[in-house]
């Protein structure tokens, strides 16, 4: 069995959706498709294998008999790429995410998988930390996280792509980081079953449409809409600060560093349409939505 390498920075996407009334704002998502180094939000979030030789991750093309394709080309997450999983095996990997909440914004995860085990026996379960992996919470039995979708189930036999997505009713009010425990567990009986596999996880803001923040105690940036420069003005901080310009698909798309606290940016470039603009001052971000006529 090959291992990837211990750390795998993945894919970004950004969009908007309408779910349940409300608007999904995905920050990112985990396609397992992009090489690696290839990171959202400068390398902040990550997938993290156990280093183990026993460990059973295997981000990859799948080739097994019911594990034969990804949800979206061309590679997922699974327990091992064609092998049957192996008795008294614990795998596991970690997704570690920074978050930037404001206003009504709670976290949001999801994404979708397959599982063929002996039902019960061998099952797989999600954690979550706030506290940088101090500490865990099963999500199938926390009782403050609402499920948008039917409970996942991580045991038996799932053999369509199944989605599963839930929020929070209440999370830690101030926090910085959220980490995403996967576990795979078996027994000591060998069944020949596949495992578990993964794809398309994703991790948004839940939010009452995109929040817009050009105006606030620290920062403004106007005008917007604009058709050619736009101008940030900051307060009460001395420092460099890094703006980017993001399109709704996660593209990249201005990248600039400011050393004055009133200065211009050109974005006559950029095609008319809705963007995501970060600007981070020392490590504090803001989003800001603007609009390129």
């Amino acid at each position: 069995m090959i291992m990837k390498k211990s750390i795998l920075v993945f894919s970004f996407l950004m969009f908007s959706c309408i779910m349940h009334g409300q608007n999904k704002f995905i920050i990112c998502m985990v396609d397992f498709d992009n090489p690696p180094n290839y990171s959202c939000y400068d390398g902040i979030n990550s997938i993290v294998i156990n280093s183990s030789p026993s460990n059973l991750w295997q981000i990859c093309v799948p080739n097994k008999p019911i594990f034969n394709q990804s949800l979206s080309p061309t590679h997922a997450i699974l327990t091992d790429s064609t092998g049957p999983y192996p008795v008294n095996d614990t795998s596991v990997f970690i997704l570690k995410t920074y978050t930037f909440l404001t206003g009504d914004d709670v976290p949001v995860f999801g994404g979708w998988y397959k599982f063929d085990s002996d039902s019960l026996k061998d099952f797989g379960r999600i954690d979550v930390s706030y506290d940088h992996g101090m500490t865990w919470r099963d999500i199938l039995t926390d009782t403050t996280i609402y499920w948008h979708t039917q409970k996942p189930v991580f045991t038996g036999r799932v053999y369509q792509w199944r989605e599963f997505y839930a929020s929070w009713i209440y999370y830690p009010p101030t926090f910085d980081t959220v980490y995403y425990r996967y576990t795979f567990i078996s027994d000591s009986i060998q069944t020949n079953q596949q495992g578990w596999m993964l794809d398309n996880i994703y991790v948004t803001d839940h939010i009452e449409g995109i929040q817009s923040h050009e105006r606030d105690d620290q920062l403004s940036v106007f005008p917007n809409p604009s058709s050619d420069q736009i101008s940030i003005s900051v307060k009460d901080f001395l420092g460099l600060i890094e703006v980017s310009i993001y399109d709704l698909l996660g593209g990249l798309k201005l990248k600039q560093k400011l050393i004055q606290n009133d200065s211009q940016i050109d974005i006559a470039s950029l095609p008319a349409g809705v963007y995501m603009m970060r600007v981070n001052l020392g490590g504090q971000l803001h989003i800001v939505k603007l609009l390129k006529r």
